[in-house]
């Protein structure tokens, strides 16, 4: 039987997806689905250099003349697959009979090699660390900061003793890799069926990372997209210079909305009801000041398995994870927010626990956040690096500027890349500088609250790409979905600029 559970969207090492292993994926996969692999050259340039395979899986339409539309989901180091068997009956019913779901594992993820472990054969210990590492802030104590920086130095140079180098496998999984082992995949399936791999054209949709590796496929091979929706965009320059410097734009526009959400629901709905939303957002930020300042210890046995303490960096990747699925987490965020204004930790912990991977899952063969940081690094090529803990304070800086409630949580995918050494291969390296006049407009989406892909990156990178069209959501969370069986067909998406 399947889960029921649905999964995160992905952004960098901070959400969590269902793991997909070759062993389940026949119990837990829609009965109708296939999975394959595609052997691809792990050097589109130097095909000397060996093989990887890719991992995909289908859940065909019953319609026999449907397309293969692809999916990404996010990243980078989301599993497609998993994220594909429990979302596949609700995509079916919003893009109709007219597709086949598609989506695969990126390089380096899950099912897909390369593999990327930095602690090989030692889950136990590659998950006592990240779960303290990938826990931090760098402002939630005095020393905060350096103690970051410094362990991240360490991170990195163990990395690359185990994958990293001139010789190590993290070269190879690049996002131009990837767009072109997608490139594979519709030649493949075009000679399969009996046409030229020359005609074959790629339909796909990708949200967040995702987007990015759409923009480069476009870059890359323009005369062959098919149709192509990327919703919530991210800056594809910004991504690959390693900078993370401009996402967070419309962030605390994301917690306003949370405000004034809990005041418009009224008490009956919301438990930090007042009676004005400067109230709320008074004793939202009293929560948050006095956390940072005294954590609350943990010790119910019933909800962990041994003392811990519920910090203000807990609260803060929390209030992050929170904004990208509005409402849903809302309601259990302002519950948190009541909990430790009276000194419980409990609930708060237990959200840690959905934000972060459970005990029960620290066997598992693939870390998400490893590959997310190995991919992100190999994609920057040493760009963006920060060279010293004054560097790091200023950029932190930065952030809060931009995100007064989230800039310290995502200074840590900048961070994370500073001392990895990883160069990838001649045909591996982009600038980051995106747009052609593809073969098919491409359809870029973008929510006027979102919390880490803000819509002026849609607005850019379309931009770039003649004849492409903005669709602007009026909502808050991190992408949309909407119905697109018709449109996906048609082309017929609006006018530049459309706003729903």
């Amino acid at each position: 039987m399947l889960s029921q559970k649905s999964p995160s969207l992905w952004l960098p090492l901070l959400a969590r997806l269902p793991l997909a292993s070759p062993s389940s994926l026949y119990a837990r996969a829609p009965t109708n689905s296939t999975y394959d692999w595609n052997k691809v050259p792990l050097d589109y340039e130097d095909e000397s250099m060996g093989t990887t395979k890719v991992a995909f899986i289908k859940y065909p339409s019953k319609n026999e003349s449907a397309e293969d539309l692809l999916f990404n989901f996010g990243g980078p180091g989301g599993s497609g697959i998993g994220t594909l068997i429990p979302l596949a009956p609700d995509l079916a019913e919003v893009y109709g009979s007219g597709v086949n779901l598609v989506s695969f594992d990126p390089r380096g993820v899950n099912n897909t090699g390369p593999a990327l472990d930095c602690f090989p054969g030692d889950p136990a210990t590659r998950h006592m660390f990240g779960s303290g590492y990938f826990r931090t802030v760098p402002d939630s104590g005095s020393d905060s900061a350096a103690t970051q920086f410094y362990l991240a130095e360490a991170l990195g140079n163990w990395c690359n003793d185990a994958i990293g180098g001139p010789n190590g496998t993290a070269q190879y999984v690049n996002t131009p890799a990837v767009a072109n082992d997608m490139l594979r995949f519709v030649e493949l399936q075009s000679f399969t069926n009996g046409k030229p791999k020359e005609d074959a054209k790629l339909w796909y949709n990708g949200y967040s990372y995702g987007t990015a590796l759409g923009a480069t496929f476009a870059t890359l091979h323009p005369d062959r997209v098919g149709r192509m929706i990327l919703d919530g965009v991210e800056d594809p320059e910004n991504y690959y210079n390693g900078l993370w410097s401009n996402n967070l734009l419309t962030a605390d526009a994301g917690v306003d909305n949370f405000v004034t959400s809990c005041f418009a629901a009224g008490p009956e709905a919301c438990v930090m009801y007042e009676s004005s939303t400067d109230q709320i957002h008074s004793r939202l930020s009293s929560v948050i000041a006095n956390l940072k300042e005294k954590p609350v210890p943990v010790w119910n046995s019933s909800v962990v398995g041994m003392p811990v303490l519920a910090t203000y960096a807990d609260l803060t990747n929390v209030l992050l994870l929170s904004l990208y699925f509005p409402l849903a987490s809302f309601p259990k965020v302002a519950q948190i927010m009541v909990d430790l204004e009276q000194g419980h930790g409990e609930s708060l912990i237990v959200s840690k626990k959905i934000s972060f991977r459970s005990d029960c899952q620290a066997e598992a063969s693939f870390d998400g956040l490893q590959a997310s940081m190995m991919i992100l690094c190999t994609d920057s090529d040493g760009r963006g690096r920060i060279n010293s803990v004054e560097e790091y304070q200023d950029y932190v800086e930065d952030l809060q500027r931009q995100s007064k409630y989230i800039g310290n949580a995502w200074a840590i995918n900048r961070m994370n890349c500073h001392s990895i050494d990883v160069v990838p291969p001649k045909s591996g390296k982009f600038s980051g500088i995106t747009g052609a006049d593809t073969s098919f407009p491409i359809l870029f989406i973008g929510n006027v609250f979102d919390p880490v892909t803000p819509l002026a990156s849609a607005r850019r990178v379309s931009s770039h790409f003649p004849r492409s069209v903005v669709l602007a959501v009026d909502a808050p969370g991190l992408i949309r979905t909407v119905k697109l069986h018709k449109q996906i067909h048609t082309g017929i998406f609006g006018r530049i600029g459309s706003t729903i």
